[in-house]
């Protein structure tokens, strides 16, 4: 019985002779395998043991479907533990599970769960560093090239360029191109530019400055008959052979200054004979719908954009529409996303009008023929806050975002295929206004959002003016105290606030300049070469109206150079636009303080100096009607030779006012200012960047 018990595999011998069955026990190591992150088309292993806790050998049979692999039969010897490997080989993106499977003498099962992603996408940062990819980790590792390397350097200033310690150096290349009238300078994007040198002006009045491409800037006699100095219908002082004479005067000569509402007179027994002042010629008209939103948005040529919307449509209820210098309907484009024209925003910009809704819809329309180009969807859970377009044609929005967490983004779209690119903002954000280098400018008010970081600081202060470059990168983050402010204006390197300080575009210090805000309801600011002009009000201590003045400004001195006042018993200033002459160009009642008693409540529009001095007063209509007052407030346009505003009537004793209607009135004597902050939104296409 002892040597029989000694033999058996399967059974025992007990004290009292009788046999029992061993059992078999096989288990793995573990009841689930989490593979790391695996990229698709590549392969991961884990390893996985099958431990026999009996003294009686096992077969079993081991399966793991794909995505994961094993497949094999397994002979254990008693109390034996053998590892295998089991291999993760995704085919597609996402999560995979399925189960590993033991069979034969027993049956267990295993947890298998990995993820397929996408690889690291690995490009060389620079010319001379080098990206690797690294499977392992599904990482990009990054190294220098080999010193003395060839390479193309990204600043195209530079030639012979070649690798040292990561670096691509080189040489400067010349751009002198042997014409003493252009200033050659390399620019590191462009290359060589030759900008054509500015010669300064002479002191004397009867000469005049040339450029020679030999020798650089000289002088030459002035025209005969240029005037150096002051004349009248006896004498004047004109040059003559390059020297400045008086001469007399002959009747029949022109004088007098022509304005849009009134001739040159001619020069008669010594006198100007001067016709009086009429009123604006009124070239054509159109009834706009009852709701419109006309910016004053003009192209080059002088073509008119606005949007208009009617309530009756049920599709598509508003269209852009575009009308030519002469009056003639050019094209008329349904806007989709927008059901209002109230909230809507729009701008001419490099070809393209680019129309927004208040839920952040873009459209871009071609300006020749109003089809549309690119179009993104709104979201209602965005609000549109500011819209305005760079140099490069790119539409920059202001926007914010009403998450979990409200939160506040610029946007960048592509002028060509509106591809967008977002900035989020660390705080509330308000304005948004471009300069001539196509930074970007926006005010930040209160505490830090509670979402993720953006990639910048959040300042610790309750108001900041924060800068971007055209790329999105910070320029600078300067801190506004306790303001609430926004940008209202850019020209010239500094920044005009709404809370009237002005900063530098350079790092955001303050400037010199005039500290009291600047109200809401009042016409937009301008900025030109030499100064500023800004409109204020104040409530009327005896109740007879609103005082509201302009103010002129010198780049500068804080103090106000002059105040251009006048009483109205409503706000009847429309927007302003700088002349080429550095006036300041509106429309306004003619109720000026220092002559309070004068009857009149027609609308005039004027041209204001820097000094305070009204060039011209030229009536455009009637501020009171039969039925009520008429308003010629809000945007206006000057292109062309032409001066357009919307007028609009309202009718006391009526169910409803009448539609507004645009008046367009001829100016030939008029232009824009070449530079500068020129209207309410910079240029006249309304870009938010000055001209």
């Amino acid at each position: 019985m002892r040597s029989l018990c000694l033999s058996l595999v399967l059974f025992a011998a007990a004290c009292d002779g009788r046999l029992q069955r061993i059992e078999t026990d096989v288990s793995f190591s573990a009841a689930a395998l989490t593979f790391e992150p695996t990229v698709v088309g590549r392969s991961r292993t884990l390893p996985l043991a099958l431990v026999n806790a009996s003294r009686a050998p096992a077969v079993v049979h081991v399966f793991a479907p794909a995505p994961f692999a094993l497949e094999l039969d397994v002979e254990l010897a008693g109390a034996e533990a053998r590892a295998v490997d089991v291999t993760f080989s995704p085919t597609a993106l996402g999560l995979s599970s399925a189960q590993l499977r033991m069979t034969g003498d027993l049956e267990r099962e295993v947890s298998l769960e990995g993820e397929g992603v996408a690889a690291a996408v690995c490009s060389d940062p620079s010319p001379c560093r080098r990206s690797a990819f690294d499977p392992a980790t599904n990482t990009c590792a990054v190294s220098n090239a080999p010193d003395g390397e060839a390479c193309d350097p990204d600043n195209v200033c530079l030639g012979a360029g070649h690798c040292l310690a990561g670096a691509c150096i080189g040489s400067l290349v010349s751009c002198d191109d042997g014409d003493a009238c252009t200033v050659d300078v390399c620019e590191p994007a462009g290359g060589c530019v030759h900008a054509a040198r500015t010669c300064a002006a002479p002191a004397d009045p009867c000469q005049v400055a040339r450029c020679d491409a030999a020798i650089g800037c000289v002088t030459e006699p002035a025209a005969d008959g240029t005037s150096c100095g002051p004349s009248d219908c006896s004498t004047a002082r004109v040059c003559m052979s390059g020297a400045c004479r008086t001469v007399t005067v002959p009747d029949g000569a022109a004088c007098g200054e022509a304005t849009p509402c009134r001739a040159k007179g001619r020069c008669s027994g010594g006198s100007c004979q001067q016709a009086p002042a009429t009123s604006l010629g009124e070239v054509w008209r159109v009834q706009l719908r009852e709701s419109v939103d006309f910016r004053g948005v003009t192209d080059p040529a002088g073509n008119l954009y606005w949007v208009e919307c009617s309530p009756e449509l049920a599709a598509d209820p508003c269209a852009l529409v575009s009308y030519s210098p002469a009056g003639f309907v050019r094209f008329r484009a349904r806007v989709p996303s927008i059901v209002a024209a109230q909230g809507t925003r729009h701008l001419w910009s490099g070809g393209r009008v680019v129309v927004a809704a208040a839920n952040g819809a873009l459209t871009a329309f071609a300006d020749t023929n109003g089809l549309p180009l690119w179009s993104r969807p709104g979201d209602s859970q965005v609000r549109l806050l500011e819209l305005a377009a760079d140099s490069a044609g790119r539409v920059v929005t202001l926007e914010r975002h009403a998450a979990e967490v409200e939160q506040w983004a610029l946007a960048s779209h592509d002028g060509a295929t509106g591809a967008r690119t977002l900035s989020p903002l660390p705080m509330k954000a308000a304005g948004l206004v471009i300069d001539a280098a196509d930074n970007r400018y926006v005010a930040l008010h209160g505490l830090g959002s509670d979402a993720a970081s953006p990639p910048m600081p959040i300042p610790p202060a309750p108001a900041h003016l924060m800068s971007l470059s055209p790329g999105g990168a910070l320029r600078f983050m300067a801190g506004l105290g306790t303001s609430s402010g926004a940008p209202v204006a850019v020209f010239d390197g500094e920044v005009l606030m709404a809370t009237g300080e002005v900063l530098s575009t350079a790092t955001g210090a303050l400037r010199p300049g005039v500290r009291h805000p600047i109200p809401d309801d009042v016409p937009a600011p301008l900025m030109s070469p030499v100064g500023r002009y800004r409109w204020q009000d104040l409530p009327n201590a005896d109740s007879r109206g609103v005082w509201q003045w302009l103010e002129g400004f010198t780049r500068g001195v804080e103090q106000p150079r002059f105040s251009w006042a006048q009483v109205v018993s409503t706000t009847q200033v429309g927007a302003m636009q700088l002349l080429d002459d550095g006036t300041a160009l509106f429309a306004s009642q003619q109720h000026e303080v220092h002559d309070p008693g004068v009857p009149d409540d027609d609308i005039y529009l004027r041209s204001v100096d820097l000094g305070g001095a009204t060039r011209f007063a030229c009536r455009v209509g009637p501020g009171v009607a039969q039925n009520g007052p008429v308003h010629y407030t809000g945007a206006t346009a000057l292109a062309a030779g032409q001066w357009a505003v919307v007028s609009q009537e309202y009718c006391l004793t009526c169910v409803k006012n009448p539609p507004p209607v645009l008046r367009v009135f001829s100016t030939p004597t008029l232009q824009g200012a070449p530079s500068g902050w020129t209207s309410a939104r910079g240029r006249p296409g309304g870009s938010g960047a000055p001209r």
